[in-house]
């Protein structure tokens, strides 16, 4: 096996050990017997374990971050196009978390561990990344604080709510379907509405 198709199958199989079992339990050697290589491979190509999953990380973000960057955030410009534009969006992040499946869970999983919710995590979050897009156009403040360091009452209502969704679709079975995403459209949106508000320059300027 040529060294990136192993990199590749290590990472892949990492991750997707880690979506079956949990963080806690993982181990470079679980990798060793379901690929059927020597664990010392494993070690020179990753060096550690947190390497490795730093590794895992980057390759799921870098997939994340190119759907992201298909969303019309250049279209934003009132109340109505943010509503459109932040609905569509949202449906692409849905469709996409779907459709990684495992490598989803273990997202989750990993970011979601108290050491990994430090300051990198936040920014490189999808929240952080639409904030950075919209901000030419407008600023949104959330009203209340939140009960964690780091985190925002959006970061808990938004993806605690979609991604409780998303691990239903995946791991339990839960029919994904138009019906239950505009369910669940609406309940974000009466939520969001509770905890944020959103000034377009243009309006300030007005």
């Amino acid at each position: 096996m040529a060294l990136t198709e192993r990199k590749s199958a290590i990472i892949d199989m990492a991750m997707r050990l880690i979506a079956e079992n949990g963080l806690a339990n993982f181990a470079m050697k679980q990798i060793s017997t379901r690929l059927h290589i020597n664990e010392a491979l494993i070690y020179r190509d990753f060096s550690t374990r947190e390497n490795l999953l730093t590794m895992c990380m980057s390759s799921y973000e870098k997939d994340m971050h190119t759907m992201l960057n298909t969303i019309d955030v250049a279209s934003v410009h009132d109340m109505d196009s943010f509503l459109r534009v932040f609905k569509d969006g949202w449906n692409s992040f849905v469709s996409f978390l779907i459709t990684e499946d495992y490598r989803t869970i273990f997202y989750v999983e990993y970011a979601t561990t108290p050491t990994n919710r430090g300051s990198k995590e936040n920014q490189r979050s999808p929240l952080a990344f639409i904030n950075r897009e919209l901000s030419e156009v407008c600023t949104i403040e959330t009203m209340e604080e939140s009960p964690e360091p780091g985190k925002t009452l959006i970061d808990y209502v938004l993806f605690g709510m979609t991604l409780t969704y998303v691990k239903g679709v995946i791991l339990d079975g839960y029919k994904d379907s138009e019906v239950a995403r505009d369910m669940l459209w609406d309940l974000l949106l009466h939520s969001l509405s509770h905890i944020i508000t959103i000034k377009f320059y243009e309006d300030e300027q007005g």
